[in-house]
């Protein structure tokens, strides 16, 4: 998927689309893009997909120039392929969903949108998040129960912290953001309810998680961090979260719903 998106912005601009891939420099990419899907829960492996089919992926961008870009993408493309190992899959793009009434994964909003969706957010703790995806998160060589050097637990520290590392990376525009230190103290993990699958990654097999799962503010939190951490959650929706979130990885969203009913 990942393939087919940057072939299609390098027609629309060569150099646009080289920029957007980037990441020399070691910085998350300012997209996001899914697997192909055929249902509305997470997959479950690897999809059988015939003629006739009908299915649907999301594409995400996060900073100014980078969404740009992706509308401009949904306004000239009708067609895409993917390729694999010894096949290819060409679709028709009926449409393209851009609010939340056409597709439930689907959404614009403006910095201010998303300032004021936190701030009524964080009267109505805990923060339960919706990983719709397979996910997990690199972490240093020796971590207990890493995998491959990467570890399939929605841990708070790791969750927030890829949130955060993604909207400093990109929206220097949202002010200092506050550091991964200071996070690791403000929450608590809540109830869960997860799954584990085998993902193929370039460097081999391992295992990332998908499901839901809830966390809490430890009180006595200042209003501002509040604010940041409900912040972080309701921006979850376009940013993703941990690895290779521009290869089909970490789908997150949160939540309003009771999920543990």
């Amino acid at each position: 998927m990942q393939a087919e998106f940057l072939r299609r912005l390098h027609l629309l601009d060569p150099n646009a689309s080289a920029w957007l891939h980037g990441g020399e420099d070691g910085r998350v990419r300012p997209y996001t893009i899914s697997t192909l899907r055929l249902g509305d829960g997470p997959p479950d492996g690897p999809a059988t997909v015939e003629a006739g089919d009908v299915g649907w992926f999301r594409i995400t961008a996060y900073q100014e120039a980078a969404a740009q870009l992706v509308l401009e993408l949904t306004e000239h493309c009708r067609d895409w392929v993917i390729y694999g190992r010894g096949y290819h899959l060409e679709m028709r793009v009926e449409r393209w969903a851009l609010s939340p009434g056409a597709h439930p994964w689907a959404g614009t909003a403006t910095l201010d949108d998303l300032t004021m969706a936190a701030g009524a957010s964080a009267l109505a703790p805990p923060i339960q998040l919706e990983f719709a995806g397979p996910t997990l998160f690199q972490v240093d060589e020796g971590v207990p129960g890493a995998w491959n050097g990467f570890l399939p637990v929605p841990l708070p520290h790791l969750v927030f912290g890829s949130l955060r590392d993604r909207l400093a990376a990109w929206r220097p525009d949202l002010g200092p953001v506050p550091g991964r230190a200071v996070l690791e103290t403000l929450l608590r993990l809540g109830r869960y309810r997860l799954a584990t699958q085998i993902v193929q990654l370039p460097s081999g097999p391992s295992v990332a998680f998908d499901g839901v799962c809830e966390y809490h503010v430890v009180p006595g939190t200042g209003a501002e961090l509040n604010l940041w951490l409900h912040m972080f959650s309701v921006c979850a929706l376009y940013t993703g979260v941990g690895s290779r979130t521009a290869a089909g990885l970490g789908m997150v969203r949160r939540v309003a719903v009771e999920l543990f009913s």
